[in-house]
């Protein structure tokens, strides 16, 4: 908790002007609030904080050694971050979702990103746009139409994840599926499939 402390004054303070000293406005004490969300990498090398410079969610990720910030990740628009996971010590996958002026929280369409900590090999992972890439050899993930999230992140398997998706369909019998999600290209392969019937 001490060491969150101190990366969270480094952060206030990366806002303070090298020039002159001169008095501190009241609401820089108050900052801290902006600041939610921490998880710490699968080895403790990086620290994710997720901030709100704009009023809307922000992902920061810090080097814990340092202090220093890799990246910061954020949608354009009436987008956000939502919820987020360590994948492996490199790389997070997380949930993009839309503000709606007339809503209380946040719309979700199960769409999932993946990003090194570094800002590198950013991708669309999962969700109902995919991937649809012409010209090219690389099998790249197909459109998921239905809301998905992160049942497991496996942060042994370097490479995959699980991801539990709630189909959009008119079926009598409600069902999910999981699948095995390779964070880096987003491609699947199907997992479980459950199936709900009533009484």
């Amino acid at each position: 908790m001490s060491r969150l402390i101190i990366i969270i004054s480094c952060l206030l303070t990366s806002f303070i002007s090298n020039a002159k000293p001169k008095p501190l406005p009241i609401e820089t004490f108050s900052k801290a609030s902006e600041f939610g969300s921490v998880k710490i990498s699968p080895t403790g090398k990086y620290l994710a904080v997720m901030t709100q410079p704009n009023g809307k969610n922000s992902l920061m990720i810090l080097d814990t050694d340092t202090f220093k910030v890799l990246h910061a990740i954020n949608f354009p628009k009436n987008a956000q971050v939502g919820n987020y996971y360590w994948v492996n010590e490199e790389r997070i996958v997380l949930a993009k979702e839309y503000l709606k002026g007339w809503k209380d929280h946040p719309e979700y369409h199960g769409e999932l990103f993946g990003v090194n900590a570094d800002g590198s090999q950013g991708e669309y992972l999962v969700g109902y746009q995919g991937e649809r890439q012409t010209g090219t050899r690389i099998k790249k993930a197909t459109p998921v139409l239905g809301t998905s999230y992160v049942l497991d992140p496996l942060v042994e398997n370097k490479r995959k994840m699980l991801v539990l998706t709630i189909p959009w369909t008119a079926a009598k019998e409600p069902h999910t599926i999981v699948y095995e999600v390779d964070v880096y290209r987003g491609t699947r392969k199907k997992n479980h499939t459950f199936t709900f019937k009533n009484g």
